[in-house]
């Protein structure tokens, strides 16, 4: 449930502007459950004995009460000072129960198996606060200027899973840190539109995988904890342009989104992360493409590159169980074509039209562990109507 309150005023207390406050309640429960299943190829989703699960059965309930205020003042008629905080409250809770093997060293056999119950109930308080500016310094040019707090709380369902490739550090804390981005948008002559902006993310205690070894067995895991201090510092841009527009009704367009981001950990205590660039970060994401249309025909095409990018905070380059390493750099095109007749559309479409084969995850269980390939060629149709 969520209900907000908007109330613009003009001179009141000298003041001009509008104000908004509201409230927003969440109640939730997530189930998780893990089991045996049948031992063929092909898939299943029943449990062997539904009853008794031979991993883990978990009920995660959730509450969560925010409370938030923005205010608009307007300083003059090109300036705007746009103030905010929210303050939430999160009520997270688990009750269930986990089985846990205890293997021999050597020889991996099962030596003992261990049931446990848990019933944990995790409440906080959370302030975050927020301002933002906005200076049009001309009739087509705008500055503007934010900074926000982030939050991001980890819950229970988080914590309890039953995977030997996979592994969550119990003492794990939620994160905290900040966001600033600053820039310049605006148009040209009415034939370009840009947006150029800086940007700077910080997080304390940022969750992120970490490949660690098993001292017992000497196998590989992916340990899921509070690798350090994580910074994304970059700058994105996006520029159109109307190239061209001949016979009164063709037009042609062209627009660039260019994003430039450098991360890096520091001030953590693992002392082989410190430098490391964040996990799913590309330095480079560049899209570019052009349209060309009328009021009844379009064509367009879009390309897109995306820089290499790590799957955990040590930079793994390869690992032979696959579980995480470097995710190779991608080109993707795409092509679209549609044609509009009275109150009806026909689309056509061509994804990846170079038929280029990446990946942009792995997987550490399901499907896995490994890579998760990305769609080949495609082509699609559709039709709208509207009445």
């Amino acid at each position: 449930m969520e209900t907000s309150l908007l109330k613009r005023f003009k001179n009141s207390f000298l003041l001009k502007g509008s104000f908004v406050t509201g409230v927003r309640y969440y109640i939730g429960e997530t189930i998780g459950k893990q089991g045996l299943a049948n031992d063929e190829n092909g898939p299943s989703f029943e449990f062997l004995n539904p009853e008794n699960l031979e991993k883990s059965d978990y009920r995660f309930p959730s509450r969560n009460l925010a409370v938030f205020s923005e205010l608009v003042l307007e300083l003059s008629p090109e300036m705007k000072l746009i103030p905010g905080i929210r303050f939430e409250n999160i009520d997270t809770r688990a009750k269930g129960s986990y089985n846990a093997d205890v293997l021999h060293p050597l020889t991996g056999n099962l030596l003992l198996e261990i049931d446990s119950s848990e019933n944990k109930i995790l409440k906080r308080d959370i302030l975050l606060l927020g301002v933002g500016y906005s200076w049009r310094f001309s009739k087509r040019a705008e500055l503007y200027v934010n900074a926000t707090q982030n939050y991001r709380a980890v819950n229970f369902n988080d914590l309890r899973i039953v995977n030997p490739n996979f592994r969550v550090d119990p003492n794990i804390r939620d994160e905290k840190g900040f966001t600033i981005d600053a820039g310049f948008r605006g148009e040209l002559k009415n034939k370009f539109v840009y947006d150029i902006g800086f940007f700077a993310l910080k997080y304390q205690n940022k969750i992120g995988l970490l490949l660690a070894v098993d001292s017992a067995t000497q196998s590989t895991y992916q340990l899921r904890t509070n690798i350090a201090n994580a910074l994304n510092m970059g700058i994105e841009s996006f520029v159109e342009a109307r190239l061209l527009t001949f016979k009164k009704k063709w037009r042609l367009t062209a627009f660039s989104n260019l994003a430039f981001t450098g991360s890096k950990y520091q001030n953590g205590k693992i002392s082989f992360v410190e430098g490391n660039r964040v996990e799913y970060t590309p330095k480079w994401n560049i899209k570019i493409g052009s349209t060309l249309q009328n009021e009844q025909l379009g064509l367009s095409l879009q390309y897109g590159y995306t820089s290499d990018q790590y799957s955990d905070a040590t930079n793994a380059e390869f690992v032979s169980s696959a579980t995480v390493g470097i995710i190779p750099s991608y080109r993707v095109m795409d092509v679209n074509f549609f044609y509009n007749l009275n109150r009806s559309q026909i689309k056509v479409g061509l994804n990846n039209a170079l038929n280029h084969k990446y990946f942009t995850l792995r997987a550490t269980g399901y499907p896995g562990p490994g890579i998760i390939p990305s769609p080949f060629r495609a082509v699609y149709l559709s039709y709208r109507f509207s009445f």
